[in-house]
């Protein structure tokens, strides 16, 4: 099935899911897909607007050019997602608990998020914005933050020891968490 710009609202969102559907220039405004399958769904420069897509599934998922605007997405799992041609783009959603591991999110920006408990081990974050961020809880190991813009963001423990730093940006004092893994008392 394909879906070519259309707009979905309300009810219409979840009833508009199909399984493998192609979905390009679409948005989805005002629906609740949580628990939903999108499995092996394509979303091409679609918009996502205060949706519920909390605990989908994703295996085979493809966004290209997607954004996620006010959206609520707890424990967004997108390690089986196909990442060729990802791109997406988040402003205001709650990502609470989602799960980025080994996934290459270089083509994503995420603003005023909360990240709380999400987990990015393994994964490519290099150049990534992350601005006004809530990171409280969240896991970083082996996670490529090269060039990675952290300004405004805030409740992360990185350990650079653990994880790739040259060039990110981060914001004073939000950056003295950067030390705590060495110990380092800082008097204010």
């Amino acid at each position: 099935m394909i879906f070519d710009d259309q707009e979905f609202k309300g009810e219409a969102v979840a009833k508009a899911i199909a399984d493998g559907a192609l979905y390009e220039y679409c948005i989805f405004r005002d629906g609740d897909l949580s628990g939903m399958d999108l499995s092996r769904c394509k979303f091409v420069n679609c918009d996502f607007i205060e949706v519920n897509l909390s605990n989908i599934a994703l295996t085979g998922t493809r966004f290209q050019e997607c954004s996620f605007q006010s959206c609520k997405i707890l424990g967004f799992d997108l390690s089986g997602i196909n990442s060729i041609g990802f791109k997406a783009t988040f402003q205001s959603c709650n990502l609470s608990h989602a799960v980025f591991i080994g996934i290459g999110l270089k083509n994503a920006s995420f603003e005023d998020c909360k990240l709380q408990g999400a987990d990015f081990t393994d994964a490519d974050c290099s150049g990534v914005s992350f601005l006004s961020c809530n990171f409280a809880e969240a896991v970083f190991d082996q996670t490529n933050l090269e060039k990675a813009n952290f300004t405004g963001a805030y409740g992360y423990y990185i350990d650079p020891r653990q994880n790739k730093l040259k060039g990110a940006r981060f914001d004073f004092p939000h950056a003295i968490g950067l030390l705590e893994p060495f110990g380092v008392i800082i008097n204010s």
